[in-house]
């Protein structure tokens, strides 16, 4: 037998103990009933919050980030300062936006919907603008702090209590929120969730955030979300989009770049 043929050989044995392997723990029986237990959250959702009027307009009352933190006076200075400098501009001075990420906690009632994926090890959720949660409920902890830093997302680990998935994240980027750019966090935020579905195609977070640096007490908000069914996918958002797309004739229309029109 050549060295080739035996190569091939050998290959086609270790195919044929695969099953064996780790295939065979990921389809265990212990497993396929973890997964029985499991609630359907398949599909893509989209935020209460994103319930517009009649004239397309998005009504900011919904929006429970908007919502005055419980800051202590230092941290609400600073906050009014934020509000005040947002209010005084006016639309001809306002520069324009180009918001290519959008910080975690306000990403879960963005106007961007969320793809979920949910197994017995995590729960992920996917957003348009590219960012993602990875909810860990295989077990482990948050890592060491030596092997911890901020991201726009922080750290998440979960459990289940029967149908309601638990979170709790750390390490959220300190700073204001790039999004709606009012709320800010402290580098000891951390973020409680309480997710679960309270309807056919409805999904509810109660999140409760706690920040001893910047809070005077815990700040309690209940998210709402639709499982939508008028798009089939998510696409990825492309930033530099932002000023190549327009609306004709009720369609979205994105323009060739300046340099090919």
């Amino acid at each position: 037998m050549t060295g080739c043929r035996m190569l091939m050989a050998l290959a086609a044995v270790l195919l044929l103990a695969t099953p064996t392997g780790a295939w065979a723990d990921m389809n265990s029986p212990a497993r396929v009933k973890a997964f029985a237990r499991l609630p359907d959250w398949t599909g893509i959702w989209l935020s209460d919050s994103e319930q517009s009027d009649l004239g397309g307009r998005t009504n900011a009352k919904l929006f429970r980030f908007m919502e005055p933190p419980p800051y202590n006076p230092t941290w609400e200075a600073r906050y009014q300062e934020r509000l005040a400098r947002m209010r005084t501009k006016s639309t001809a001075e306002a520069p324009t936006i180009r918001q290519c990420i959008i910080d975690f906690p306000a990403t879960m009632e963005s106007p961007q919907p969320f793809e979920a994926v949910v197994t017995p090890e995590e729960t992920l959720f996917t957003f348009g603008d590219g960012t993602f949660r990875h909810i860990f409920t295989d077990g482990r902890g948050h890592p060491a702090k030596d092997d911890l830093w901020p991201t726009v997302t922080g750290h998440s680990i979960g459990h289940w209590e029967g149908q309601t998935l638990v979170v709790d994240t750390i390490a959220r980027s300190p700073g204001p929120d790039r999004y709606l750019g009012l709320a800010a966090y402290s580098e000891q935020a951390r973020f409680s969730e309480r997710i679960r579905m309270v309807g056919k195609d409805r999904l509810e977070d109660e999140m409760t955030i706690e920040d001893p640096v910047a809070f005077t007490r815990p700040w309690k908000i209940t998210l709402g979300f639709q499982r939508i069914t008028f798009i089939d996918r998510l696409d990825p958002y492309y930033c530099e989009l932002d000023d190549r797309t327009k609306v004709e004739n009720g369609k979205l229309v994105i323009l060739p770049p300046a340099d090919e029109r």
